[in-house]
């Protein structure tokens, strides 16, 4: 009874109240809806910014049809490389060859049939989405992999490569396909390493991601053909960096013809070095510690092993 008493002396107040509170519900119920109108507008220009073309989203939208141009790889030359896939993923055959350094087209891809065949179609022959990640000096790891909305399927499988940079021509280009970089000597053979019996000199070596692999001149002064190595033991021809660490020559892909050297003749070997590109110290020598003096003779030897018309040579790098 004294509820009621109480609501009808103040049934005025308690509607002013009730409607008060009713309206306020209202006005923040609104004030919620507007906020979040403008929060999801606001996210929705923000994922329309993600497919607006800009130079640091170029990696994750392989399809912009923009090109880049060479003097903005001038300026930020890692523009190259999204320049590159862009192209393969449109099969642009020749301007993708056209970005490769010269002397990546000389190691890895001498012709553009070359290029399409073994590199394109091979790797490009679904859209590749990808990432890259600076490596070491001028080198990124490049991970290629899936679009799933292109090929409607889910894969975390992805191709990994080092793409690098070379500098050494009028615009940046690149270096593919584990291929790093190449580097010339100009030593002449006459000033190279030696004794009586032979000469050699480094003229070339090319850095992969894998090996390394020099290209040595070798001049016999004999009237009798050497072999520069035995092939007896597997670590008889060897590199070694400024921290006296040795690398091998991977000799087993040559065969004895390859390393002989005729009587008072000049022959250029390329051989290959295990040695895995990375932040590590530079090479100072290659060492062939079993060279064969008369291979002839050598050869006929019953016991090759106690054949003693041997020596070596060290050539600095």
């Amino acid at each position: 009874m004294n509820i009621i008493r109480a609501y009808n002396q103040n049934r005025r107040t308690v509607w002013i109240i009730i409607i008060a509170f009713i309206f306020l519900f209202c006005v923040l119920r609104g004030l919620n809806a507007i906020s979040e109108k403008k929060n999801n507008e606001e996210y929705q220009n923000y994922l329309n910014d993600l497919q607006t073309p800009k130079e640091e989203d170029y990696k994750d939208n392989p399809d912009i049809k923009v090109t880049i141009s060479d003097e903005k790889v001038e300026e930020k030359k890692e523009l190259i490389i999204d320049q590159f896939i862009r192209y393969c993923n449109a099969k642009n055959i020749n301007e993708a060859y056209n970005l490769l350094s010269e002397n990546c087209k000389k190691y890895v891809y001498p012709t553009k049939d070359i290029f399409e065949k073994n590199y394109v179609n091979k790797i490009y022959n679904t859209t590749k989405l990808y990432s890259k990640e600076y490596y070491f000096s001028g080198t990124y790891k490049v991970k290629l992999y899936e679009d799933m909305t292109s090929t409607g399927k889910v894969s975390d499988m992805s191709i990994e490569d080092y793409f690098t940079i070379d500098e050494s021509e009028t615009y940046p280009k690149l270096n593919i396909s584990g291929y790093i970089k190449n580097e010339k000597y100009d030593n002449d053979i006459e000033n190279g390493s030696g004794n009586s019996y032979v000469k050699i000199n480094v003229t070339n070596r090319a850095v992969f991601r894998d090996y390394e692999e020099y290209t040595i001149e070798i001049k016999n002064l004999t009237n009798k053909d050497i072999r520069i190595d035995s092939l007896e033991d597997t670590r008889s021809t060897y590199m070694t960096d400024t921290h006296g660490v040795k690398y091998y020559a991977m000799l087993h892909e040559k065969t004895q013809d390859d390393l002989i050297v005729p009587n008072g003749a000049k022959k250029i070997v390329v051989l290959k070095f295990n040695k895995v590109y990375g932040k590590n110290s530079n090479i100072k020598s290659i060492t062939f510690s079993d060279i064969i003096l008369d291979n002839k003779k050598y050869s006929s030897s019953n016991n090759k092993y106690e054949y003693e018309d041997r020596t070596n040579i060290t050539t600095n790098i």
